[in-house]
Order: C-alpha cells, then structure tokens, then sequence
C-alpha cells in the first residue's frame, strides 16, 4: 500500500466513522508486533539465565577447586601427622624395649630357674631320707634360699615398672601375677580350703603378707645391680646376720615334713603349683624341661585324713592359687 492509499484509507474511515474496518487492518500488525516483542523478551531472558547459568557454573567450579584444594592440604598435613607421629611411635617403642629388655630381661631368665630350683626343692620334700630343714643346715638354708629367690626376683621386677612400658610386654606382666600368688599361697586361706586346725593368731602355719617381703628383701644385692645374693652370698648372710633376717622362714620351716605340718604343706604345694605354671608357659622357649605336677600325690604323702577327705577341694585351690589375677 502506497502513502497515498493509506491517506485515503484514513480519510474514508475518519469520514464514515468506520474504525471496525481499521481495527481489521491493524489486526495483523498488532499480532506481527505482539510476536515478535515476544520473541525479544524471550531472548533477552534466555540469553540473561544463559549468562547467569555460567556465571554460577563458574563460581562454583571456583569453590569446588577451593574446598578440593583445602581438602587435600588437610588430608596432607593430617598423613604428614599420622607418619610422624608413627615415626615416634616406633622410635619410642624400639627405645622402650630395648629399656625393658635393660631392665628385666635377665631378672626374667633368672626367675625362670628359680621357679624351677623351687618346685624340684618342694618336690624332694616328700622324699623318705629326712633332711633336716634348720638354717644350721646346708640343706634348711638352700630350702629357705629356693622359696625366697623367686619372691626376691618379682619384688625387683615389680620395682622396675616405672623404668619400662609393660604395655609393650603383657608376658611381663605375668611376673607380677606371679608374686601375687606366691603372696596367695603363703597367706592367704584360699589354697588350705578351710582345713581344721587352722591357726592365725601365729606365722606357724602361714606368713604374713608383708614378712614375706621383708624376707624376700634380704636376698636383694644392696649395690645397684638388679639381681639377688647367690647362694654362697646368702649362707655369708646368715652367718653374719643370722637366720631371724629371712624370718618367719627360718622358723615355719624349721623341722618341716609334710606329715608334720600338713597345713603349711598345702601351702607350699600351691606355691610349688604357681612357680611350675609360669615355667611351663614360660619356660619352653627358654628350653627348659619341665612337667606338670602330681598335685594329688602331693598332697597324699601327708598321710592327713583331713587332706584326703577334701582331696578335690585342695587340688582346686591349688590351682586357683597358680591363676590368680592382678
């Protein structure tokens, strides 16, 4: 359409007040226009989210990287950590072990053959030849020296524990179980079972916990050593000091025979039964032989009714001594 029919066209619908007819002719227009300002605003706002979409992409790719980066410098710094600090770790340990080893390594070989010289000492009381057990005998001081040295040698492993990490050694532990039912076996009135004829008002039958550690406390070396007296060094002791330094012993033991002292013969077969325990778990590496124990032969050549008749219940006790616990 020209400009000239367009004029007309006003001029006619102005004059026949006919505007249906331009609202016809305008219909297509409007709708071409409405599409298309439809079209830009769905451009602008695509093209806007568009940009917006990547500006978020980005910053969270920047983030992302940040906390990956921060994430990987404290798993370093925590490896680097848990190196060192088993790099200490094993550097103390390899230095408590050699320390542990300085400290009770030898006390413990040496309470391996004092457990052993005291069972066989304990077993070969019950043999018919009659020894005397006095300490004016050689064969009374050697019996007491072989029940003392194995308390002696826990005492001064048990004083040691502040020198060493016993975690890094359980067996280690073993030892000071050990002292507790040597203490149980001497003192206590589990391994006798309720005997009749069980005196407490006197160290005749049984030792007072803390004598037995005084006595055992005699055969310690006063120099810095960390061992106990031999035995020619123990009977140069007696000679010296006299048998009341290891007493009670000297005096319970004096004249002894199962048959005799049938109460503190129980005690001394659950002694026996504790020493022997520790060398059989301990002992086989060490290469020492070593056997279990007849506790009921034992306990029968006291000839006592009163043992016999409670047989099971002693033999029982008896082990319950060699298991105590700390």
């Amino acid at each position: 359409m020209t400009e000239e029919q367009l004029v007309a066209l006003i001029a006619s619908i102005s004059e026949n007040n006919d505007w249906a007819s331009l609202l016809a002719w305008l219909a297509p227009f409007t709708i071409a226009v409405a599409t298309g300002v439809s079209w830009l605003f769905q451009e602008f706002y695509k093209s806007r989210l568009q940009r917006e979409m990547e500006g978020y992409k980005l910053r969270l790719s920047t983030e992302l990287q940040r906390d990956v980066e921060t994430h990987k410098a404290r798993l370093s710094e925590q490896l680097q950590n848990a190196l060192g600090d088993n790099n200490a770790r094993r550097e103390y340990e390899a230095e408590a072990r050699k320390r542990l080893y300085r400290e009770i390594g030898p006390l413990r070989f040496q309470l391996l053959l004092a457990c052993r010289d005291a069972v066989g000492r304990i077993e070969r009381l019950v043999a018919e030849e009659a020894y005397s057990i006095n300490m004016s005998s050689y064969f009374g001081r050697n019996t007491v020296y072989r029940i003392l040295r194995p308390i002696a040698l826990c005492d001064l492993i048990e004083s040691r524990m502040a020198l060493a990490d016993f975690s890094l050694d359980i067996d280690a532990i073993e030892c000071l179980r050990l002292r507790r039912a040597f203490e149980k076996a001497l003192s206590s009135e589990i391994p006798i079972a309720s005997l009749p004829g069980s005196d407490w008002s006197s160290q005749t039958q049984h030792v007072f916990a803390g004598k037995i550690s005084q006595a055992a406390q005699s055969l310690v070396l006063a120099d810095d050593s960390g061992s106990v007296l031999r035995f020619h060094e123990f009977e140069k002791l007696i000679e010296t000091a006299g048998g009341e330094i290891v007493a009670p012993f000297q005096a319970i033991l004096e004249n002894f025979s199962p048959g005799l002292k049938p109460i503190l013969w129980v005690r001394l077969i659950a002694f026996s039964q504790s020493a022997n325990r520790y060398l059989c778990k301990f002992g086989a590496d060490a290469g020492f032989e070593y056997e279990q124990l007849d506790i009921r032969s034992l306990l029968a050549s006291a000839n006592s009714s009163e043992i016999n008749a409670r047989m099971d219940e002693l033999v029982l006790a008896s082990n319950l001594v060699a298991d105590t616990a700390l």
